[in-house]
């Protein structure tokens, strides 16, 4: 009897520590860190690590639980505007478009810079036109406002009378705008803005 008990409580311990089976060892399985995520997604070499990063970075953000310091967002914008810079390679831009999407409003502060350089305007207008809401339309119609730049008016212009329509981003979780929202915000906004601008 003892060494059936005995057998019987190892064969727990293995389910348990296989994560077959309830058990003290998944209850001590530490949670990674969002600080931990920016570095792997900084730093790591596996393209995968990096994606699973991205992901559970933008996911928390969706969900109001993202906790970064200020440095862990200077490393974040890093990434992101490495990112932007990548995507003028037609190889690159690709995987560039979706570790964005992954990420979500993340990204944000990185694209509205991106805007800021020809070479990287194009594509930092089209993840924004993607991945818009009122708060990145009125950021964009800031940045509007705000250039100095006489040469630019145009770009800016050009931006905000492209995002018009409902979106489909390509990474699943992240919810486009629809075509109702996508009408008011281009109505109540967008419009009145170009009106405006120079």
């Amino acid at each position: 009897m003892k060494a059936w008990v005995c057998m019987a409580l190892t064969g727990a311990i293995w389910l348990s520590s296989s994560g077959l089976g309830p058990g003290f060892a998944d209850d001590k399985t530490p949670e990674i860190s969002d600080a931990e995520r920016v570095r792997q997604l900084a730093t790591s070499r596996d393209k995968a690590v990096r994606e699973q990063a991205a992901s559970a970075l933008g996911d928390r953000a969706i969900a109001g639980t993202v906790v970064l310091t200020d440095q862990d967002r200077k490393t974040l914008n890093q990434v992101v505007a490495a990112a932007i810079a990548a995507a003028a390679s037609p190889r690159d831009r690709n995987e560039s478009e979706l570790q964005i999407q992954r990420l979500w409003s993340l990204a944000i502060p990185a694209l509205l810079d991106g805007m800021d350089r020809n070479e990287t305007f194009s594509f930092s207008t089209r993840m924004l036109t993607v991945m818009r809401d009122e708060a990145v339309v009125k950021a964009v119609i800031e940045k509007a406002r705000t250039n100095k730049d006489p040469n630019r008016n145009g770009l800016y212009r050009f931006a905000l009378g492209g995002m018009k329509g409902a979106t489909r981003p390509r990474i699943a979780g992240r919810s486009g705008i629809d075509e109702a929202e996508a009408d008011r915000l281009y109505r109540e906004l967008i419009e009145p803005a170009l009106e405006t601008l120079p």
